[in-house]
């Protein structure tokens, strides 16, 4: 092997290592999870609430939201929507117009994705929405906290969640759901 094999050997194995580190960053930057804490919800109502801000109409407002593993998608309620910037809605529709998760959610009012944000992180997430007045009613009159609605397996799947209750915090890819 002669002097110039070997520079050039030694810059392919230099390149071959910053695209081994290029990829490992850019693999860890898009796995990297936001986590979003409920401990304190946890503990008071012994119900996974999490806290993001929606466009409202006078700029992003605070909204209450069940953390639900056994709903298959998402609901806010309909009262809610009336708090909401009506310019940072997208509504679709959707085939599905009978739910019968529970005795409280049995005809939708139609699908709208609505902007999550979380400190930096925003999130368009699909919801349906429905009559949760007596749940919302029930919730706020035994727990003492209000909610808008419940995140279900629709946002948690889409955004590679973790719902961690040994540290309290539900665990977002940051980079998963991107519209």
């Amino acid at each position: 092997m002669n002097v110039l094999q070997i520079v050039i050997l030694c810059v392919l194995v230099q390149v071959a290592i910053l695209a081994i580190l290029w990829y490992i960053v850019k693999v860890r930057k898009h796995n990297e999870k936001l986590e979003i804490s409920f401990r304190e919800t946890l503990d008071l109502v012994e119900i996974p609430v999490v806290t993001f801000r929606v466009p409202g109409k006078d700029g992003l407002i605070k909204v209450n939201l069940i953390v639900d593993t056994g709903a298959s998608e998402c609901y806010i309620n309909t009262d809610s929507m009336q708090l909401f910037d009506e310019n940072k809605m997208d509504y679709y529709h959707s085939d599905d117009n009978e739910m019968c998760s529970s005795t409280t959610v049995t005809t939708t009012d139609g699908n709208v994705y609505l902007e999550l944000h979380y400190g930096e992180c925003m999130f368009m997430t699909p919801f349906v929405m429905v009559d949760l007045n007596n749940t919302i009613e029930y919730i706020k009159n035994t727990c003492g906290v209000t909610v808008a609605g419940m995140i279900g397996t629709t946002f948690l799947k889409a955004n590679k969640s973790i719902v961690d209750f040994e540290v309290f915090k539900l665990k977002v890819n940051k980079n998963a759901n991107r519209r």
